[in-house]
């Protein structure tokens, strides 16, 4: 799990996956770090703690949990956010859905069902589903893929980390599948509804700065695999004007983060990655 100014409602998740994991890392990114965190995990010794003292960004926490996993000599690999919350029975049901796939050796990633606060609860009749790619938080990654595809790309820093991991590890040949009765509850962004006449949608409120990540790494990756994978980029693109779209009409600081997409658009022409810096 990687934590970032963790909140009570981080302390409760971390007390509902360390019932369920035998082992939990967790790689915390607060600056000068978090005393309340190492407070709570001082008296749990399945539980270890990586405090960076300053934000690395989600790539590296997440290579840096994957490099003690792999010293533990684990097999398999949970990616968390901290404000992703499981259900009690999750990881039996993702895996329920590994058991039932019929081409386990070439499955490399398993994702929850993430539902965010804004929808009801779905029960799916299906164990499992194919799929191109899954968010973060709440993936299950099989180890020695890492050898084959490589760690997580620390260049974009946040966002769009998940989607070229995953279509890398499609580059290579693996599958992924959604585990549709494990249900992660996870919030993307603050996302809120809103009504203009007869259009209803839940823009997400990301703040500029992520707006920045956002629209620079999504460009970033339309270079990288928009010939490879064409629908997924159609699909995506589609999907950049519809969030657009909905930030003009409904979000707050609209200038601001207009400029900062606009800096995250010059940034992926120029191929400037990284944590931003101010030029």
């Amino acid at each position: 799990m990687v934590t970032f100014h963790p909140t009570a409602a981080t302390f409760s998740n971390i007390q509902i996956l360390s019932k369920q994991l035998t082992e939990l890392i967790i790689v915390d990114n607060t600056p000068h770090k978090s005393e309340a965190l190492a407070d709570f995990l001082k008296n749990s010794p399945q539980i270890t703690l990586i405090q960076n003292q300053e934000n690395w960004g989600i790539a590296r926490s997440l290579n840096l949990g994957v490099e003690v996993a792999l010293k533990k000599k684990l097999e398999w690999v949970f990616t968390f956010d901290q404000d992703s919350t499981p259900t009690d029975h999750f990881l039996t049901d993702i895996k329920a859905a590994y058991d039932s796939y019929p081409n386990q050796e070439k499955l490399a990633l398993i994702s929850p069902y993430h539902q965010s606060p804004l929808q009801n609860t779905v029960v799916s009749s299906k164990i499992f589903k194919t799929i191109d790619f899954a968010m973060t938080s709440g993936c299950l990654i099989k180890l020695s893929v890492f050898e084959m595809v490589g760690t997580f790309d620390e260049d974009l820093f946040i966002d769009y980390v998940d989607l070229d991991y995953c279509l890398r590890i499609k580059q290579k040949g693996f599958d992924l599948i959604e585990a549709s009765c494990a249900i992660l509850k996870h919030e993307l962004g603050k996302a809120q509804w809103h009504t203009l006449g007869p259009l209803r949608c839940a823009p997400t409120h990301h703040s500029a700065e992520r707006r920045y990540y956002i629209t620079r790494n999504r460009i970033h990756c339309w270079k990288k695999y928009a010939l490879t994978f064409p629908q997924w980029f159609f699909i995506d693109f589609k999907s950049s004007i519809k969030e657009f779209i909905k930030l003009i009409l409904f979000e707050e600081e609209k200038r601001l983060k207009l400029y900062y997409i606009l800096l995250g658009i010059r940034d992926a022409l120029y191929v400037r990655l990284g944590k931003r810096v101010d030029l």
